[in-house]
């Protein structure tokens, strides 16, 4: 199938299971392809996770969502969206704009129909999701977040795995990769396959709807996973109220006052929309996890804020060796 979508020639193929190929003349007009594509099959996905990376899915879905998205507000700010969206690389600026433009002519072609909960696509939501990947989700599924599950009512286990088989073990004398994330492909870890070509770009897998990048996959030469595995990307501490004032908390020999943030929520009920309100506590450290009268839990990741994840898959989408995924 050939279609106008871009400046430059753009060539989307989809095979026997329907997987798109995407061949482009430019790495912009691969994303917009890939955009159009990933809205003809998977729109309400990408919709859908737009909102989680927002905190706004109980907006549309009820009081279920009100947990998750009090989490994802609090633990990913606006305003950390903002300076992140600031400083952008832009040659990954270009490739979201370039993608959620895709997202949006696949609309007005009639081939995808928004649904009922879906806005505009744009860059900044599509940064904003892959930072909500960045930092709240890599919380939960981090050794850190699984000692935390006492302080997070919506903790949900999950696994995955990987496996690399030499070419000595193989009979064609080939190395095969095997790549198990765990899930399946209709649930918030709702994969997309595609195969992006453009120059200096050859790079068939899997990625989450609303990104445009592979993140789990394979190049020409290069094979590549990610699982949950037991990173460590945060660090949580232990707080000590100030037995004398409860608005404070010890640090450093110190009385420190708790930073409060009130989050608004919007929530779908049966008689229209209601607000929410829900007062959120951070420390030096980071988020607090819970509060009690005399302790508490805090958590500090550096992740949070980081934009860099982008960039890192443009990297490794195009690497041609593993020096350049290293």
């Amino acid at each position: 199938m050939t279609k106008p979508l871009y400046q430059g020639d753009i060539e989307i193929l989809r095979d026997d299971y329907g997987v798109p190929h995407i061949y482009a003349s430019a790495l912009e007009g691969a994303c917009y392809a890939h955009g159009y594509a990933q809205a003809e099959d998977r729109i309400e996905d990408i919709m859908k996770n737009f909102l989680r990376a927002e905190g706004r899915l109980a907006e549309f879905f009820g009081n279920p969502f009100v947990v998750d998205d009090i989490a994802v507000q609090h633990h990913l700010d606006a305003r950390k969206v903002d300076e992140a969206f600031s400083a952008l690389d832009k040659e990954v600026l270009r490739c979201l704009e370039a993608f959620c433009g895709g997202i949006q002519r696949a609309v007005d072609d009639g081939v995808a129909s928004l649904p009922s909960y879906g806005e505009c696509p744009t860059a900044y939501r599509a940064l904003r999701l892959a930072m909500w990947m960045s930092t709240w989700w890599s919380f939960m599924h981090s050794e850190e977040g699984r000692k935390a599950e006492t302080a997070v009512s919506h903790y949900r286990p999950i696994g995955s795995s990987g496996v690399i088989i030499g070419k000595s073990r193989t009979r064609d004398g080939s190395v095969l990769a095997t790549i198990d994330p765990h899930t399946n492909y209709w649930e918030t870890w709702n994969w997309y396959e595609v195969h992006l070509h453009a120059p200096g770009l050859d790079v068939f897998g899997y990625t989450l709807c609303g990104i445009p990048f592979v993140m789990i996959g394979h190049t020409e030469r290069i094979s590549w996973t990610a699982t949950m595995g037991s990173s460590d990307c945060c660090t949580l501490y232990e707080l000590k109220v100030d037995p004398s004032n409860s608005g404070c908390y010890r640090f450093d020999g110190e009385s420190r006052p708790f930073s409060r943030r009130t989050l608004i929520l919007r929530v779908k009920t049966d008689h229209g929309i209601k607000e929410v309100e829900k007062q959120v506590l951070e420390t030096v450290h980071g988020p607090v996890l819970r509060i009690a009268k005399d302790s508490g839990v805090a958590v500090h990741y550096p992740l949070r804020g980081d934009s860099g994840l982008l960039s890192q898959l443009l990297a490794m989408n195009r690497a041609k060796d593993v020096k350049q995924v290293e």
